[in-house]
């Protein structure tokens, strides 16, 4: 029994043994998790660094995080993500100047975001850059020459809990004063004025707010800023002061494997582009050139969402002009992408997402409608749109359309322009920036494809409309006169032209393995053919004058008299149509101007025919490129249309109803005259850059000629035997300056004898052939091998035979006061020619 009991209280005695055993194990084992979870909950340094949760915002992408805490900006990023390409850019969200609303803020940023140590790094990426598959050194020798620069770095603040992401202070860099993320040098501000630099006020400088978007989050900065202005003839005193709320961008880009296969762009297609280093020819290594364009397959959607805050019958202006673009895809067997959807009431959508295709109503001072793409800089992918529709643009067509077409549309003929007429401009305009957001880039030669006879044509305008590029800008047809708009011709653009459906081809018709030789077959197909020239911008010394702003119609001197034709109308009839006691003054006191505008708008397009190149891009690649002058018969047409033109402005002077509206400066009486010494200087600014034109051409219209024509017109009275003007007397007057200011010899001379120095023509004449062979995507930044006539033997001549001219002239003069006159010519005659 004993040895039972013994036996039983062994077993007791292990059993809470052991039982006291597990407790005890199981408490140390709890307690050693409970120290060990501390351990752990310090190493989430979050925590730590972010002490009180009331002052934290955060936002978070699956890719990127953004903390705001105590006036501080953190990043956040996954240790995936390390190595990895993110865009940043900034977009000018409001502000106090409603000029500047909406406006781009930089030029987006692409940077490599990576971790070195304690250390997270910003680097500029790799340069883009294309090598033959087959040359595998080069390949590795190229990769390991295009290293990554550091731009910036970061001490890391605080790692998480389980050490996957980490946060870093990027403060500093977001500073509006760092013009990697504000900078709006050069953007327009006004008429006539631009931005010349802007005195960021770090002490009025905060981060308002941070967002999360689907696929990108955004930092929202207000502050406050300075603005230095600038005109023509240098900066203003006036700074006028500015708030600023600045919304910046950060997104992830795809990774290589996911990147859009990127196109090559041709200089004969007017496509946006994107550089690369073209390493394909070891012995001519070049810049190279992407398209931009849309990550898309026939099939797919591009959807636009469109505010509701505008009216129903814009909304279908809208759409017209989407199903314009639809149309010209459909033509090339490439589907019909574009859907419109109203903003959505669902709580998921926000029209601030930068990464969605946004059609908005805009709150600003613009006139026209802009258009703002998010870019991939490596393969040219547009990433997302936003296109604003301005309340003002009403002020556009009053600006632009009743001085050019109430002659033609008795529509134009009111200050409270009809809504049918408002939604036609409208629909042409979205025509151009829908075609901004798909790629294509302005297209200067577009309103130039077409005659004055095609542009009056019922027929012709109903099908191919009036100009063969809407990217060109030019939306009235001004060469239309009274009857036409009856007989059924096209007034305003209303789908894309031929010319862009090309480029809609060339962006998107797939090509097997983006084939070069296939898509330079495309475009050598169109050779020769006007209506598929694309038209950049050109320097004036070699002018292309049939790739221009304010031109339409391939026969300049025809449409240059028909706009005058409509002007004079305007400015006889414009108290007939404005009752200027019920309107605002800032209309009827601007009127005038705009008439006096559109006539010098003309100056710089008519006068780039004088010694003017048409650029010809279509010569493949083993031939010599060409350029071609314009005949001398154009020249010469051109020059005298514009002297009689601009000559005779007596229309102005003589209109009481233009008086009535107030006009120029409280009166027109005198504007004629100072208007003419402004043509007249731009006009002897062609006399130095006729050289590449004469040297091209085998009956060159030569600077001779030019000063012939420019003398005869000067001087018709004293070679008919009779007594001068006034309006020649003005004439002869700025015709003897400028030949002065035109000789270095001669002006030197004169300069000495008046004791200070004055230059109306740039002497800083350099060189020009490669422009002319220039087959690239990029607008013309510099010349080569340019020969610049000495024309010093010439002007000396004329200056003499001025005043013998000027001796005839004294014969006929009537009275001592007209003598006079000549006599103070002559003086500036024989003072250099002594």
């Amino acid at each position: 029994m004993k040895k039972i009991i013994a036996i039983i209280f062994c077993f007791i005695f292990v059993t809470s043994f052991s039982s006291a055993s597990t407790e005890y194990i199981l408490k140390k084992k709890t307690k050693s998790s409970a120290s060990k979870n501390k351990v752990e909950k310090k190493k989430d340094g979050y925590a730590k660094l972010f002490k009180e949760k009331k002052k934290l915002t955060s936002c978070k992408t699956n890719d990127v995080g953004l903390f705001l805490y105590e006036d501080k900006l953190y990043m956040e990023l996954p240790l995936s993500n390390m190595g990895r390409e993110f865009l940043i850019s900034s977009v000018i969200s409001s502000s106090s100047s409603l000029l500047l609303n909406g406006k781009n803020a930089n030029q987006p940023l692409c940077v490599v975001i990576d971790k070195i140590d304690t250390l997270a790094v910003l680097k500029a990426p790799r340069g883009i850059y294309a090598v033959d598959t087959g040359e595998r050194d080069l390949q590795n020798g190229v990769e390991g020459s295009h290293s990554e620069p550091i731009i910036a770095v970061f001490p890391i603040k605080a790692w998480n809990a389980d050490s996957t992401k980490f946060v870093f202070d990027v403060t500093s860099f977001f500073k509006s004063s760092d013009k990697r993320i504000f900078d709006v040098t050069n953007e327009p501000y006004g008429d006539g004025l631009s931005i010349s630099s802007v005195s960021v006020k770090s002490e009025n400088e905060f981060f308002e707010d941070i967002v999360a978007y689907d696929k990108c989050v955004c930092v929202n900065k207000t502050f406050s800023g300075e603005l230095t202005l600038r005109m023509m003839l240098g900066e203003i005193s006036d700074k006028p002061f500015c708030q600023f709320n600045l919304q910046t961008l950060i997104t992830l880009l795809p990774e290589s494997a996911n990147m859009m296969k990127p196109r090559e762009a041709n200089g004969n297609v007017g496509t946006g582009y994107v550089r690369f280093e073209d390493f394909r020819n070891i012995a001519d290594v070049k810049k190279g050139y992407y398209v931009t364009r849309r990550r898309y397959q026939k099939g797919d959607d591009i959807t636009f969402y469109v505010d509701t805050i505008m009216s129903e019958s814009w909304r279908n202006a809208v759409a017209k002009a989407a199903e314009g673009w639809n149309d010209a895809f459909e033509h090339q067997n490439l589907g019909r992408p574009i859907k419109l959807l109203p903003y959505l009431a669902d709580s998921t959508f926000n029209s601030g997402d930068p990464l969605k295709n946004i059609i908005s109503f805009a709150n600003n001072m613009e006139q026209s409608v802009t258009t703002r793409n998010i870019i991939d800089p490596r393969t040219g992918e547009i990433l997302s749109s936003r296109i604003r529709i301005p309340r003002n643009l009403v002020n556009d067509v009053r600006r632009n359309g009743i001085t050019k077409m109430a002659e033609v549309d008795e529509r134009y003929r009111t200050y409270y322009i009809p809504d049918d007429l408002l939604c036609e401009i409208l629909q042409a305009r979205v025509l151009t920036a829908f075609g901004r957001s798909l790629g294509l880039s302005t297209n200067l030669s577009g309103s130039a494809a077409y005659s004055p006879e095609q542009l009056r044509s019922p027929e012709f305008t109903q099908k191919y409309g009036i100009t063969a590029s809407v990217m060109d800008g030019m939306i009235y047809n001004y060469l239309a006169m009274p009857g036409d708009k009856e007989r059924g011709v096209v007034l305003t653009f209303n789908k894309p032209g031929i010319c862009d459906e090309f480029v809609l081809k060339y962006l998107y018709t797939p090509v097997y393995n983006e084939d070069i030789a296939t898509l330079k077959s495309w475009v050598l197909e169109h050779a020769g053919d006007a209506r598929f020239n694309y038209g950049k911008k050109t320097l004036s010394l070699a002018s292309d004058p049939y790739a221009q702003e304010n031109d339409l119609g391939n026969n300049p001197v025809e449409a240059f008299e028909t706009l005058f034709h409509h002007l004079k109308y305007a400015a006889n009839h414009c108290a007939e149509w404005f009752d200027r006691d019920h309107l605002p003054t800032d209309f009827t006191v601007f009127f005038p101007e705009f008439i006096a505008l559109e006539i010098i708008n003309q100056i710089r397009p008519m006068s780039m025919y004088i010694g003017g190149i048409s650029n010809n891009n279509w010569i493949p690649e083993c031939c010599t490129p060409t350029s071609i002058p314009v005949p001398k018969s154009i020249q010469r047409n051109v020059l005298i249309s514009m002297l009689k033109n601009f000559g005779d402005l007596s229309w102005m002077d003589k209109c009481d109803d233009i008086l009535k509206l107030h006009a120029i400066t409280n009166g027109v009486d005198g504007w004629s005259d100072r208007n003419r010494l402004a043509v007249s200087v731009y006009l002897f600014n062609r006399l130095s850059r006729m050289s590449l034109s004469v040297d091209h051409s085998k009956d060159p219209y030569t600077p001779s000629d030019f000063l012939n024509d420019v003398e005869d017109y000067c001087f018709a009275s004293v070679k008919k035997g009779r007594s001068l003007t006034d309006k020649e007397h003005w004439a002869i007057s700025t015709y003897i300056s400028l030949l002065i200011q035109n000789s270095t010899e001669l002006k030197t001379i004169s300069d000495d004898k008046k004791k200070k120095s004055e230059s109306l023509v740039d002497s800083n004449i350099i060189s020009a052939f490669s422009m002319i062979n220039n087959v690239g995507v990029e607008p013309v930044s510099e010349l080569e091998y340019y020969h610049a006539h000495d024309l010093s033997a010439l002007i000396y001549q004329k200056l003499k035979d001025a005043r013998h001219l000027l001796t005839k002239a004294r014969k006929h003069a009537i009275g001592d006061y007209e003598k006079g006159k000549i006599d103070y010519l002559i003086m500036l005659t024989e003072r250099v020619l002594k």
